[in-house]
């Protein structure tokens, strides 16, 4: 999976590499690995094998950080950013401990991140970050309670954020 870096102009991706010869291969960011001299942009999840990667995905860039889903092992997959090189921290564990934060739909808009997301309580439902763990918040529990709305088709169009999801009772 390739990522471009906006303001970097560097390209960021997945990298499976083969470990110590073995078909073992394990998933960390690394910049630009096809050019001499590419270097890893941080190990997320330490170790050198398929249980031990960080499986770093749904890569967005906003205002010079790129947000991404990861796991280091403590926690499930949750939110992270990465301003470059050696720079990488967990936004929020939305879903506390090792279960997953069910993060997906990363959309940039009005200079925020949305996304959707679980936090074990509330089912799959829209939030909004600053990329801060205090300035993450839960839109609206849509399909109240903790049944999911599962917000989808996200769109951004004339200044407005466009997505499906059920409130249950609705459709």
């Amino acid at each position: 999976m390739l990522f471009r870096s906006i303001t970097k102009r560097k390209t960021y991706f997945l990298n499976a590499q083969n470990s110590l010869g073995t078909s073992t291969t394990y998933m960390e960011l690394v910049v630009n690995p096809s050019v001499p001299g590419a270097m890893q942009l941080l190990d997320i999840y330490p170790g050198s094998d398929s249980d031990t990667d960080s499986t770093p995905s749904k890569f967005v860039h906003l205002n010079g950080v790129n947000y991404f889903v990861a796991t280091d092992g403590s926690a499930g997959l949750e939110l992270w950013k990465s301003e470059g090189p050696g720079n990488a921290a967990m936004v929020i564990d939305l879903n506390p401990g090792i279960g997953n934060g069910t993060i997906s739909n990363l959309t940039v808009f009005d200079n925020k991140l949305f996304f959707t997301g679980n936090d074990g309580s509330t089912g799959v439902e829209l939030y909004v970050t600053d990329g801060t763990e205090d300035g993450t918040l839960l839109v609206k529990d849509i399909n109240i309670g903790s049944a999911s709305s599962t917000p989808t088709n996200f769109m951004v169009s004339n200044g407005f954020l466009f997505f499906v999801a059920s409130n249950g009772a609705d459709g």
